[in-house]
């Protein structure tokens, strides 16, 4: 019987045709959210979801032939399961912040890059906003025009970098963008980018970049260095030589996820929050892309994707996320969150990072699926109340004795009573006591399941696994496997901040009969 509406009934592994998250298993029979909904997993720390949800997850959605993006915190995910993929058909790809020396290459700058190249000024516009929108986020502790002029800086200088270095891919990335902004927007009366506008709109009227500078020349001087140095602070990630050689190219096209079988695993190093703001700009800009290429193909990509985010609570805020999973899983786009507690998504009052509790409530909302593992006594309290209550019957009774003497107990009175009463289905403090393998599966209905450690699946020799000491030498070897990059010791920089520094020095002032002298400083 199908316990939980909506849900894959169970069913052996020689029958998946759709993949989904693992909620349970029977012998050999496997339930998993297989139609276009997303699903919300809690467990604190060492609850086990990666060895018996995430892993069993990975191998469904193989077998059945979805592409699948996975942030991966410690790279083991990657290394587990990517020769299984191989095996399967699919293109796996590791964009690696842990060991960049492996990684392959995404350029976050290549939407804005192809629409310059197409001419369009409004998409290359439009795009370079949604990048600073995604990196920027909306800080609830500020006045709106400090995180609007960040933005509009950064995407201005996006614009600058791009438009300006069609001849020049090697110019064309975030690295360069940050060393833009940081030299040309000098804290001083005549910084080199008052030159550098002064130049550009004498020489290029129409150039993309001006209509969103002038967006910020309305705020005083000090103000617009605020905006400067908050942009700084946004990027400084990207001024990393590591972080630049992994974002300085493309490895893949971001279509190609939509259309063929494609895994591409978002590997962060677990000691260090900082690197989640990027993954989240990759999901965001993925998201877009593909949303954009269902449209084109009537609403529905060729190849369902599905986004498995492991330590999702981590991630910088993605932009108008709630929306993305209202409307993404019609297109075949599925979220699958995995959180700590539903306060990792709330955030703390006044950080932009977080989603606060109104956005927390959407998003799980959005989420048909709550798969509980273990958490917090908030959380625990939030999922009582969720699941709701029923009735059940309370009986009491009393007597009364006659008699004084001690041993005298002869029955007197005799009452009893029956009432109805609820009760929370599952109160918080018994919702503490579900230990593996049980889990909580809430939809319509709440349902304890069973999931074991992949040990003691078949998945574990479809990944080669076996002991712990077996697992290491298999995480080590695979690890060795993949070929080290010919990665840059140098930044490759632009530089056109050392011209205008220059001229500046020699002369002060770019008059417009001297158009042609502009025409030289702008293309040296």
């Amino acid at each position: 019987m199908n316990i939980l509406n909506g849900a894959r009934s169970g069913q052996p592994l020689s029958s998946i045709d759709k993949g989904g998250i693992l909620f349970g298993t029977d012998g050999d029979k496997y339930y998993i959210n297989g139609e276009d909904t997303h699903t919300l997993v809690i467990g604190a720390t060492r609850s086990g979801k990666t060895r018996s949800i995430v892993l069993p997850s990975i191998g469904i959605m193989g077998l059945a032939g979805e592409s699948m993006v996975v942030s991966d915190p410690k790279g083991e995910l990657h290394q587990y399961t990517y020769p299984f993929l191989e095996r399967c058909g699919y293109d796996v790809y590791a964009l690696d912040f842990k060991n960049p020396e492996r990684s392959d290459h995404y350029n976050f700058l290549q939407e804005v890059i192809d629409a310059v190249n197409d001419d369009d000024t409004p998409r290359a516009q439009k795009k370079a906003m949604e990048i600073t929108e995604a990196l920027v986020g909306n800080d609830m502790s500020n006045e709106k025009i400090w995180s609007e002029g960040e933005k509009a800086i950064m995407a201005a200088c996006i614009l600058a970098v791009v438009y300006d270095n069609k001849d020049h891919p090697e110019y064309q990335n975030l690295t360069n963008v940050y060393y833009f902004i940081n030299n040309m927007c000098e804290m001083s009366d005549n910084p080199p980018l008052k030159k550098y506008i002064n130049t550009i709109r004498l020489i290029n009227p129409n150039h993309p970049a001006l209509a969103l500078i002038s967006s910020t020349k309305v705020a005083p001087s000090k103000t617009q260095g605020s905006f400067n140095i908050s942009a700084l602070a946004t990027l400084r990630l990207f001024a990393d030589i590591n972080v630049y050689n992994i974002t300085n190219r493309n490895s893949f096209n971001l279509s190609d996820v939509g259309k063929k079988k494609t895994a591409i695993f978002i590997i962060l190093p677990d000691s260090n929050t900082t690197y989640y703001g990027v993954a989240s700009l990759f999901v965001d800009q993925l998201y877009r892309k593909l949303a954009d290429d269902a449209d084109l193909r009537g609403g529905r990509l060729k190849q369902r994707v599905n986004f498995i985010l492991d330590e999702f609570g981590n991630f910088a805020t993605i932009p108008d996320f709630a929306a993305k999973l209202t409307v993404g899983g019609g297109r075949g786009l599925r979220f699958n969150l995995f959180v700590q507690s539903t306060a990792q998504l709330e955030g703390e009052g006044g950080k932009k990072i977080k989603y606060g509790k109104e956005g927390a409530r959407t998003i799980m909302g959005n989420c048909q699926y709550w798969i509980y593992l273990s958490s917090d006594l908030e959380t625990r309290k939030m999922i009582s109340e969720s699941i709701g209550e029923y009735t059940a019957m309370s009986s009491s009774r009393s007597n009364s004795y006659n008699g004084t003497r001690l041993l005298d107990i002869t029955p007197g009175n005799i009452s009893s009573s029956s009432n109805l009463i609820s009760r929370r289905l599952l109160k918080p403090e018994e919702l503490a006591l579900i230990q593996r393998p049980q889990i909580l599966v809430v939809a319509e209905r709440a349902v304890l399941m069973n999931v074991y450690d992949i040990s003691k699946t078949p998945f574990s020799k479809m990944f080669g696994m076996g002991d712990k000491e077996h697992d290491r030498r298999v995480r080590e070897e695979r690890y060795l496997r993949r070929i080290p990059d010919n990665i840059n010791a140098v930044l490759s920089l632009w530089g056109i901040w050392d011209v205008y520094n220059k001229q500046i020095a020699k002369r002060p002032n770019i008059r417009k009969e001297n158009i042609d002298n502009g025409e030289k400083i702008f293309k040296e």
